[in-house]
């Protein structure tokens, strides 16, 4: 047997493949084959199936034929096979086919809720892209291109492989076996997940906190080098406390349920199709109330800037000269964005002395 897992993006992909990776000894005891992969200084990867991702469709490269050549193999010596990479949710299917035309090949997705979907997706192109817009600027766009369609995907994978080997499980922890993805995950393999099994102790690929996404946001305004941030500031979200709650909300119960309903016929479609849901719930989480009490995020606060800035120059000083070429450049722009960018950041790096005396130097011969 192969199972295909494709994702979807935002649903756990990197967490489930590190626990996968952590226990490809245990799972070959159990006659599982998950083939290796790298991961980062974060153990987050892109999975051990990332190198089908848009391929030729022949499949000449040679590292894809030794993938290939390795799951035939380990499928011929009776081994139930693992790939796992959330980049061919949107990778052409018939490319997959032609490389495991297969009668016993399973595909697995996972779904997860679309206004929860967003709102990780616009910390990850914040976080990588990188995005400039706001939320709601971002999310309006986003909107307007209809490319969140789940169901269009999944039917793809079925139309190629038989919707009967397709299996779809909604992203959401009241629904996971068992209550977890690795749970979840191995009950659809066929396997318990007993103590013999090692579960990561951190969360992997967590998302920025609201306001390091809203740091990195600013930043990527004034320079295109802000990808040396991403690691740090992934640390710093990393040292919060997870049970610390945060009051505001991203999204106004109002914009939830607006995203939810434009969504909702194709939800109930998923529902039908491939969970056999005659009442179309895919999702089960209770919907937002429109008038429950909403506090939106006031932007940056002076101690939350200082306390990431610190962060960010005692993990490493030479960031510092990043800094301060992004913060001079914005100030002597003619876009209004850069500029109130630049003041945000003059703002943040007073607590540096020495680069606000260079800054504050600056600002008087522009006076003079």
């Amino acid at each position: 047997m192969l199972y295909i897992h494709i994702g979807a993006p935002k649903t756990g992909s990197s967490a489930l493949q590190y626990f996968l990776l952590i226990n490809r000894e245990e799972l070959l005891k159990n006659n599982i084959f998950y083939p290796e992969h790298e991961v980062d200084e974060n153990n987050i990867c892109s999975g051990n199936a990332r190198v089908f991702f848009n391929h030729d469709v022949d499949g000449n490269s040679k590292e894809i034929q030794e993938q290939v050549t390795n799951v035939f193999h380990a499928l011929d010596r009776g081994h139930t096979v693992l790939l796992s990479s959330e980049s061919l949710f949107h990778t052409d299917p018939k490319k997959i086919y032609r490389l495991f035309d297969i009668s016993d090949s399973k595909i697995l997705v996972y779904l997860r809720r679309q206004d929860e979907y967003l709102l990780s997706l616009y910390s990850q192109r914040v976080k990588r892209r990188p995005e400039k817009n706001t939320l709601n600027v971002w999310l309006d766009d986003i909107m307007s291109k209809d490319n969140l369609a789940y169901y269009r995907a999944v039917d793809e994978w079925a139309e190629q492989f038989g919707k009967n080997r397709v299996i779809v499980r909604p992203y959401e922890k009241a629904q996971f076996f068992g209550g977890t993805i690795f749970s979840d995950f191995f009950n659809i393999i066929g396997l318990d997940l007993s103590q013999e099994y090692s579960i990561p102790r951190s969360r992997i690929n967590r998302s920025y906190s609201p306001d390091a996404v809203e740091y990195k946001r600013v930043l990527n305004i004034l320079t295109n080098r802000g990808d040396f941030l991403d690691r740090v500031l992934q640390k710093y979200s990393d040292s919060l406390d997870e049970h610390n709650t945060w009051p505001y909300s991203l999204l106004s119960p109002a914009k939830r349920i607006q995203i939810l309903e434009s969504f909702k016929e194709r939800n109930a479609y998923l529902a039908r199709e491939y969970l056999g849901r005659e009442d179309g719930f895919f999702f089960e989480a209770p919907l937002p109330v429109t008038d429950e009490e909403w506090k939106p995020y006031p932007g940056l606060g002076e101690e939350k800037i200082r306390e990431i800035t610190d962060f960010i120059f005692k993990y490493d000083k030479r960031y510092i000269g990043i800094f301060r070429e992004a913060v001079l450049s914005g100030l002597e722009s003619q876009n209004s964005q850069e500029r109130e960018a630049a003041e945000t950041l003059v703002s943040i790096l007073k607590y540096n002395m020495g680069l606000f005396a260079e800054i504050k130097y600056y600002l008087k011969s522009l006076i003079q």
